[in-house]
């Protein structure tokens, strides 16, 4: 029995050198679209990010695990997410950042307490501390 690594070796190059999609290589491969889309989160993340213009941001982003973003929700939402954790807009509402960024305050605050609850607790503790209200 072929290794798992030679079994989705030519997905991988395929993956690496075309814009083909997963769906398109799994079936070009004859591999099941679901493990070779695990086979490439788990041993070839770098490719997934670099498919998405996100080179460099191995560690900041999750990609689809249980509770993980999808790359393009991360890429937009990543401005506002950063500044939501900044002092400098800690006297704007989520929303009024929201506007800033271009992004819908809802989708904003969903992604913030699915991702990254931590930011709007140090949000609040910061506000509290310097006496600011909402």
């Amino acid at each position: 029995m072929a290794s798992i690594h030679q079994k989705y070796q030519e997905a991988i190059r395929l993956y690496a050198e075309t814009d083909l999609s997963a769906v398109q290589i799994a079936k070009a491969c004859n591999v099941e679209v679901a493990g070779f889309r695990a086979y490439l989160g788990r041993h070839h993340r770098d490719l997934l990010l670099k498919r998405y213009g996100m080179e460099g941001m191995e560690c900041s982003v999750k990609l689809r695990s249980k509770r993980g973003q999808r790359p393009d929700a991360h890429l937009k939402y990543k401005e506002a997410v950063e500044a939501c954790d900044n002092l400098s807009y800690i006297r704007l509402s989520i929303s009024e950042i929201a506007r800033m960024f271009g992004v819908t305050a809802t989708g904003l605050g969903n992604f913030l307490r699915l991702h990254y609850p931590d930011v709007l607790e140090r949000r609040e503790k910061a506000k509290l501390r310097l006496g600011i209200a909402d």
